[in-house]
């Protein structure tokens, strides 16, 4: 059986490192620019486009659940995306884009970042989010 010192001299094993720990809501903050690009609302017009957002929205909401509220790895998934026209040339021709993304992040705040970039958006704001200090417990996990 292990004391509370060899538990405290494992603590002081550990090693720390700097996560950038995303919330639900800065999640949704982060991600809001990217839904006004594709979100199926904004393809009344075109069906098909409509359908392929919508079920990629879908899953793209249980990839980041599963990772924020379970705290499991979530299987890799792909999703594809149509992007409304955000040039004059694009609107005047019609043009949508295709979008397509692999999700293979394992932290959140990865994925966002994938996400954000693919679709050529600014990440600033997780960017911005401060760095916090987090000690690796997979030592005292082991014995314990």
């Amino acid at each position: 059986m292990y004391s509370i010192r060899n538990f405290l001299n494992i603590r002081k094993c550990g090693t720390f490192h700097s996560v950038r720990l995303l919330s639900s809501t800065e999640v949704s903050t982060a991600l809001r620019p990217f839904y006004f690009l594709v979100h199926p609302d904004l393809f009344g017009k075109y069906p098909k486009e409509q359908a392929e957002n919508e079920k990629s929205l879908k899953t793209l909401k249980n990839y980041v659940d599963t990772m924020a509220n379970e705290k499991k790895k979530p299987n890799p998934k792909d999703v594809q995306f149509y992007v409304k026209p955000r040039t004059l040339q694009q609107k005047e021709r019609n043009i949508l884009l295709s979008l397509k993304i692999r999700l293979v992040d394992t932290r959140l705040r990865e994925t966002v970042l994938t996400i954000l970039k693919a679709a050529e958006l600014p990440t600033g704001y997780v960017d911005a989010i401060p760095e916090k200090k987090v000690e690796s417990t997979d030592k005292a996990k082991e014995i314990f």
